[in-house]
């Protein structure tokens, strides 16, 4: 993993400003969309085509996504530890399968392995 992996990212939770017509962006994107950190700064700005209505569609699933995953994190690690104690006392077969899933959304979820 490169160090600038390991930088640490925009304060959350982050949300999507008003969109605006960007006089920089080429003319066939639709207007253009700020996301805003709880810091004040901009850690991305969106600028979709064909639709404005994409560009926001856009910019509130990164949102959602940006505010869920320290939640999302949180609750992987806590469900795949208890699986792992739940295993050994009864494993029905889709338990192993469950918990290999969980633990592999939740390595990229932290960028492990990368």
């Amino acid at each position: 993993m490169s160090d600038l992996s390991k930088s640490q990212h925009t304060p959350t939770p982050w949300s999507a400003e008003e969109p605006f017509e960007d006089p920089g962006a080429p003319s066939y994107y639709a207007k253009c969309q700020y996301l805003r950190g709880s810091d004040g700064t901009f850690p991305a700005l969106m600028c979709s085509y064909p639709t404005t209505e994409q560009t926001i569609a856009n910019g509130n699933l990164i949102v959602r996504a940006v505010n869920a995953h320290e939640a999302l994190v949180e609750a992987l690690e806590e469900m795949t530890e208890q699986w792992h104690h739940m295993i050994g006392i009864s494993s029905p077969p889709d338990w192993h399968r469950l918990n290999e899933k969980a633990r592999a959304a939740l390595a990229l979820a932290k960028g492990d392995g990368e």
